[in-house]
């Protein structure tokens, strides 16, 4: 980082009036967490390009992380302007929050599963709101989220858009419902794991005694910051030596781990994954979909996040006002995990013998 801020100067000096040069310049001090630094050089870049796609929507992030949402959420809305953008078929109007009064309404699960995840919970307020709703969402949740009342009819996000009134991607929701920190919807569980699966799993779980934990590690390969919230699976040995505690392995596919974890056999989609964790004491996962699911279901959750965390965890909290049932533990260092599960250790014993 030290090579890449010194790299950057050298450009300013010779480009003083690029925008890009700032932004970049802001970026590496964003993940340094040198914040009011990163500001600045925003701000130097909005001078020069006001309507800068690429540094309208940085702003954005850390105006959220900072929890500024009224102007974060609104500045949020340039990430339909970013060069890698993915492409929309804008059929209908946006919603703009007016009363639908009947009206079919799509929505749209338009980032990762686990953003899905958490901002589900917004949902059923449009459905409360009046809205027809039509819920478009990855493959892998269709199962589980259309026989959760409440959500509208559910479809697959590959299959064509059906006709609506008015549409919303599910990340406009919060600022549609002008969602401040003191507002957040964060009642739970707002999803429930399905009966006959949590009957299957308690039976094929019956045999494992002692604390149970699952434990994600990575999350998708092809997220470009995987590589920052994930760890080596060989990291989480401290844990295994807490006395008392079982593993149990959450991360649907990987290759050997080296470590001796509890790992299910039969297990297929997130239905699975939702009612196995019905059977947990608790969740141990990185930033993925794991921890979402543990959340959303009002499950005791430990979340692992890199010195850089994304904005929805704010700064230096260790509970999150999204998931009332999670706790955080925070990287100290970039890249040092191992100091991280070290307390995450510590917290274990002491939660396994309560």
């Amino acid at each position: 980082m030290a090579e890449a801020e010194a790299a950057c100067r050298e450009a300013l000096r010779l480009a003083p009036e690029d925008p890009e040069n700032h932004r970049t310049l802001g970026n590496i001090y964003y993940a340094g967490r040198r914040l009011e630094e990163t500001a600045a050089c925003y701000q130097a870049a909005l001078r020069l390009a006001p309507d800068d796609p690429g540094t309208r929507w940085n702003r954005s992030i850390l105006l959220l992380l900072e929890g500024e949402f009224e102007e974060g959420w609104r500045e949020y809305e340039w990430r339909w302007r970013l060069p890698d953008a993915p492409a929309r078929a804008v059929l209908q109007p946006l919603w703009d929050g007016a009363p639908l009064a009947g009206r079919r309404i799509l929505l749209d699960a338009e980032q990762g599963m686990g953003d899905t995840i958490q901002f589900l919970r917004y949902v059923p307020m449009v459905v409360e709101a009046g809205g027809d709703v039509i819920f478009q969402c990855h493959s892998p949740l269709v199962k589980m989220l259309e026989k959760h009342p409440g959500l509208g009819r559910v479809i697959d996000l590959n299959r064509p858009a059906p006709d609506a009134d008015v549409q919303a991607p599910l990340l406009s929701l919060p600022r549609i419902f002008h969602t401040t920190r003191d507002s957040i919807p964060a009642r739970v569980p707002y999803l429930a794991a399905e009966p006959e699966r949590v009957a299957f799993w308690g039976r094929r779980m019956a045999s494992l005694d002692g604390f149970r934990v699952g434990v994600a590690w990575s999350g998708n390969p092809r997220n470009p910051n995987n590589r920052e919230r994930s760890l080596d699976p060989r990291g989480l040995a401290p844990l295994l030596r807490v006395p008392g505690v079982r593993l149990v392995d959450l991360q649907k596919e990987h290759g050997e781990t080296g470590l001796a974890l509890d790992r299910l056999e039969g297990w297929d989609d997130v239905s699975d994954t939702a009612a196995i964790m019905m059977h947990l004491d608790l969740v141990i996962s990185v930033d993925t979909l794991a921890a979402h699911l543990a959340g959303a279901l009002g499950r005791p959750v430990w979340t692992l996040l890199p010195f850089a965390a994304e904005f929805r965890w704010l700064l230096d909290r260790e509970d999150s006002p999204w998931y009332p049932t999670m706790r955080l533990f925070r990287q100290k260092h970039p890249g040092d995990w191992e100091e991280a599960i070290g307390r995450v250790a510590e917290a274990l014993g002491r939660a396994a013998h309560r």
